[in-house]
């Protein structure tokens, strides 16, 4: 069995990874196992709800799995599923498609689900159906609120769920500014990419496939930059959700690489992608860092493949996929 990709995030210590067999060199995909990440042993394992290939990509946009609130969400095509973390019993469904919609991306978060539904009939170009985010709650299904996209943009990528964060698109495919919604589904201010300390870079998620690119906890929300026309991420930025606004910046002061592996009340937790992999812990109110350890002693980050970095409580990580040795789940545990 081959991992394909794990939850964004855990529930205590139980994890979700989807696994599958490998047909023709390409993995299946088509299982669900829950991971007890203090052991590494699998707690239950059911066969993903009705798999559609189109929609499996290692991309929070197109995220075919989460785990919130004490359930699994995942997605099919325009359906929406729930199962219980802790036995994968069934909790509820939700079909766009029965509501006359298509489902365009669908991300989850701590206690919610992020959905791009496009609703309406369809004509020859697509122009006339209505383009929407909404907010389901994980516990119900039920949608808390919905929101037409600023200013008519037809198309966006939902970055995270809480708070809900889209990247509008920009010129010739390039990412464009970023709005956060309140809790109420109201956009903020448009914040544009380029800002005087570097460019925002949501797209960056796959440079090493670590950890996605935006992070959010509560009302703040953690973005990868780039900065002196490098195209890799060398700092973070935090960006206040009340007021759709930059909080503030940090930038590596040695330089190389950065990757955030996690937000939490106890700040935002950094990896530098080179030697000697440190990990820094900065806090969400003005950016004051504090070292936090080591990871991957003795390793290769270029080793790994469709990894998946986690916080399960403070500093455990889980990492899959690693390409010299697939079908394994690996974690590892910060030194220092």
């Amino acid at each position: 069995m081959y991992p394909c990709q794990a939850a964004r995030d855990l529930d205590g210590d139980i994890g979700i990874v989807i696994f599958g067999a490998i047909v023709d060199r390409i993995p299946t995909c088509d299982r669900v196992v829950a991971v007890d990440i203090s052991t590494g042993e699998a707690l239950w394992d059911k066969p993903r709800p009705g798999r559609n290939k189109d929609h499996f990509e290692n991309d929070a946009s197109a995220q075919p799995v989460g785990v919130s609130h004490d359930r699994v969400v995942l997605r099919s095509g325009d359906v929406l599923t729930a199962w219980s973390l802790r036995d994968g019993a069934f909790e509820w469904e939700h079909d766009l498609a029965a509501e006359g919609c298509s489902l365009q991306t669908a991300v989850v978060g701590p206690s919610t689900v992020a959905e791009g539904v496009t609703c309406g009939p369809r004509d020859k170009k697509d122009t006339a159906r209505a383009r929407t985010i909404r907010s389901v709650n994980v516990a119900d299904g039920r949608v808390r609120w919905t929101s037409s996209l600023p200013g008519g943009v037809p198309i966006a990528r939902i970055e995270i769920a809480e708070p809900v964060t889209v990247s509008l698109p920009g010129p010739g495919g390039d990412p464009g500014p970023l709005v956060v919604f309140d809790t109420n589904g109201r956009p903020g201010p448009r914040l544009q990419t380029s800002q005087d300390f570097g460019a925002l870079a949501p797209d960056k998620r796959n440079s090493l496939q670590l950890a996605p690119a935006v992070f959010g906890w509560k009302n703040t929300v953690v973005v990868l930059v780039t900065e002196g026309g490098w195209n890799m991420p060398r700092g973070i930025a935090a960006i206040d959700a009340d007021t759709g606004r930059v909080r503030w910046h940090r930038s590596r002061p040695e330089g190389g690489m950065t990757f955030v592996l996690g937000v939490d009340d106890q700040g935002v937790l950094a990896l530098a992608a080179d030697e000697p992999r440190g990990l820094t812990r900065y806090a969400l109110a003005d950016g004051a860092p504090r070292p936090a350890g080591t990871l991957l002693e003795g390793g290769s980050l270029a080793s790994y493949n469709y990894a998946a970095a986690r916080l399960a409580g403070n500093n455990l990580m889980l990492v899959t996929g690693r390409r010299a040795d697939p079908g394994v789940v690996t974690m590892w545990k910060p030194q220092g």
